[in-house]
Parts: C-alpha cells; sequence; structure tokens
C-alpha cells in the first residue's frame, strides 16, 4: 500500500511538472507571438508614417517648383531661393523632426540598406541639381534642371528594376517623358513640367501606397 501511494505521488508530481511545463512553454510562445505582431505593427506604422512624409514632401517640392516657375515667368521681384524655397524646407523638415519621431537605430539602418542608400545619395544629388538650376544664369540653369529630373528617372528605374515593383515601372517611363519635355520646353517652363511630374509621379503615387497600407491596418 505504501509503494502504491509513493507511487501514486510520484505520478502526481511528474504530471503536475508536465503540466506546468508545459503552460510555461505556451505562455513563452504566447508572448512571443504576441512581442513579433507588436514588433510587425510597430514597423507597419513607420512604414505608414513613412509614406505619408514622402508624399507630403513631394506636394512640398510641387509647390515650390510651380512658384518658382511663375516667379520667373511673370518676373516678379522677389527672392525666390530664400521666401519659396529656403523657408518652405526648413519649417517641413522641423515638421519631419517632430511627426516622425523614429529611433536614431532604426533610422541607421533603413540607410544601410543598398535601394534606401541609393535613394538618399539620389536625392543630395538632385538637391545640389535644383539649388544650381536656382542659383544659375538661364542656360546653365536649363541644364541642371534636366540633369535633376535624369537623377530622379534613374532612382525610379532603380527601384524598379532592383525591387522588381512593378508601380515603379510607370514613374520611371513618366519621368523619362518629363525629362524630354523639360529639354524641349526651356527655361522657364522647366520649372513647370517638374511641378506636374512631382505632382503626378513622386506625390500622387506615395499618396496611394499610404492609403493602401492605412486601409491594410485598419
Amino acid at each position: 500500500m505504501a509503494r502504491i501511494n509513493t507511487l501514486l505521488v510520484k505520478s502526481a508530481n511528474l504530471i503536475a511538472h508536465f503540466e506546468s511545463k508545459v503552460i510555461f512553454d505556451v505562455s513563452v510562445l504566447q508572448i512571443s507571438m504576441y512581442s513579433t505582431k507588436f514588433e510587425m505593427k510597430d514597423s507597419f506604422s513607420s512604414d505608414i508614417r513613412l509614406k505619408l512624409i514622402m508624399a507630403l514632401w513631394s506636394l512640398l517640392f510641387t509647390k515650390c517648383f510651380f512658384l518658382e516657375f511663375l516667379v520667373r515667368h511673370y518676373a516678379v521681384p522677389i527672392n525666390s531661393l530664400y521666401y519659396v524655397w529656403t523657408l518652405s524646407i526648413l519649417m517641413a523638415a522641423v515638421a519631419t523632426t517632430v511627426y516622425a519621431e523614429l529611433q536614431i537605430k532604426e533610422r541607421a539602418k533603413s540607410i544601410r540598406l543598398p535601394n534606401s542608400f541609393f535613394v538618399l545619395m539620389g536625392n543630395i544629388i538632385t538637391a545640389l541639381f535644383v539649388i544650381s538650376a536656382l542659383i544659375a544664369p538661364e542656360k546653365q540653369s536649363h541644364i541642371a534642371l534636366v540633369l535633376a529630373a535624369l537623377i530622379v528617372t534613374a532612382q525610379h528605374t532603380w527601384l524598379w528594376i532592383g525591387n522588381l515593383d512593378k508601380s515603379y515601372r510607370i514613374t520611371s517611363w513618366g519621368w523619362l517623358l518629363g525629362v524630354t519635355a523639360i529639354t524641349s520646353v526651356g527655361s522657364p517652363y522647366g520649372f513647370l513640367v517638374f511641378s506636374i511630374c512631382m505632382l503626378t509621379l513622386s506625390a500622387a503615387p506615395t499618396l496611394a501606397r499610404f492609403l493602401a497600407l492605412r486601409k491594410a491596418m485598419v
């Protein structure tokens, strides 16, 4: 009888140990799944935030290029480099810094990616050509504007081929047509064409991606 009791006690202990282990493993699995889901949701939210910021910046540059065309076409006596470009970009940069709330490590990881690094360098080179177009004489200004549009075209082509993303195929061809149009019309209408390209080929598609991601998250 004593042996039976001992065996029953040992069996009960083994069952209890097994049950506790199973409960612990399930709990760990649930925590891990919740953590993974939270990280995925957080990453998804970052993507949505980034798409919105990109769309807003594209709209900002659309406005700047359009106003630059108006200033040049109607010979408005203002310093457009300061009143149109510098003030707008400074305010947008401050708003972006406050709104984005992206961690430094997260930004560093994304910049290390080949596509992100290429796009970043392309944006810097494009900005330099745009600045040259704003401060250079008319002939050199037109050349710099064409080169800026070519860099943007190369970026979209890279994203189309590198990511095999068909959505960039249309924008790549669109920017190529935009480069042809900017080359043909000359200054100051090149700024107007650049503005139209920014609106239809950068701002609108990016805004559409933002809305699609937001809808998928709901």
